[in-house]
């Protein structure tokens, strides 16, 4: 009997923790697996044993009281190890043999797939990782054909029938001909561009980049002049080279640009585009869990390495 309320317990903090990253039960609930109703009634099982408020819930938000931030400051770190611990024992067997199909956005880090196959490979040699490159929407189908088993995608991704999960954001960069009247400024607003040509990626290609472009450029008055929809980022830079239209573009894409091309960094506002892992409700097997903890950590870690003058 103790064993098993201690089990109990170890749920409910659980879900209190996950809770407290997303701040949102619905969210929280896909990614324990399980109803949101039942997460609400966990939540309420631990705030009456505690006999405190742990969260506020006003219609729209939900937010952490003061009580419950002293709360998670104290338990946090002791969970994680015990759950570190526990996944360790149990996962690591299961999850050191297997195959995993992934599909991959063209817009993600270059560095990212291949440092995230690295650290993989050197956990976890004997899993073999298939890698497709293909658009969201082509992301999207192939989940729902069981052709994938992962997604690494642009977000936002809005299909209830699946989880997505944010790995990290990438500052958006403009690039321009280096003959351009912009190529000597260190720093250039969004609004500066209001009578630019656009060189843009399609729709269909790359739904939340495209979306992320024209939405940031309303907020600050006015809608992209769009010169060319193109899907591959060799002829974006080709087009940028010739004087044909500016891009924005991930900062990692700027990494492979030449010479004839300068990427100035945005501010007022910085520019970021969300990536994020994205996989059927039902799936959720012991290699595609380890393969999603290991690309949230490089997320993390990215993050930790971003320079400061890219969101100044």
């Amino acid at each position: 009997m103790v064993e098993k309320r201690l089990i109990m317990e170890l749920r409910h903090l659980r879900s209190l923790l996950v809770l407290t990253e997303e701040l949102h039960f619905g969210r929280a609930a896909d990614r324990l697996g399980i109803a949101q109703p039942a997460l609400s009634r966990q939540i309420q099982q631990l705030e009456a044993e505690l006999q405190t408020q742990l969260f506020n819930r006003p219609p729209r938000a939900v937010a952490l009281t003061d009580a419950g931030r002293e709360f998670v400051e104290g338990i946090g770190p002791a969970i994680r190890q015990i759950e570190e611990a526990a996944a360790g024992a149990t996962n690591f067997a299961r999850a050191k043999r297997g195959r995993i199909r992934v599909g991959s956005s063209a817009n993600l880090s270059s560095d990212f797939i291949p440092e995230l196959l690295h650290q993989l490979h050197q956990e976890s040699p004997l899993v073999r990782i298939d890698v497709r490159g293909l658009s969201v929407a082509e992301q999207i189908r192939t989940l729902h054909a069981a052709e994938i088993d992962v997604g690494l995608a642009t977000l936002p991704i809005n299909d209830p029938s699946l989880i997505v999960r944010r790995i990290f954001s990438e500052p958006l960069v403009l690039m321009v001909q280096r003959e351009s009247e912009f190529a000597q400024k260190t720093f250039i607003s969004v609004r500066e561009l209001a009578k630019e040509q656009f060189i843009i990626c399609p729709r269909y290609r790359r739904a939340g980049f495209h979306e992320v472009i024209i939405e940031l450029a309303g907020k600050v008055g006015f809608r992209p002049r769009i010169a060319s929809e193109i899907d591959a980022p060799s002829t974006t830079l080709a087009l940028v080279e010739r004087g044909l239209g500016v891009a924005l573009v991930p900062q990692s894409e700027s990494l492979t640009a030449s010479d004839r091309v300068r990427c100035i960094p945005i501010s007022h506002p910085a520019l970021f585009i969300d990536i994020g892992a994205v996989w059927r409700r039902e799936n959720m097997s012991p290699v595609l869990r380890w393969f999603i903890d290991c690309a949230v950590r490089m997320g993390r870690e990215i993050a930790a390495k971003r320079s400061p003058k890219l969101v100044a």
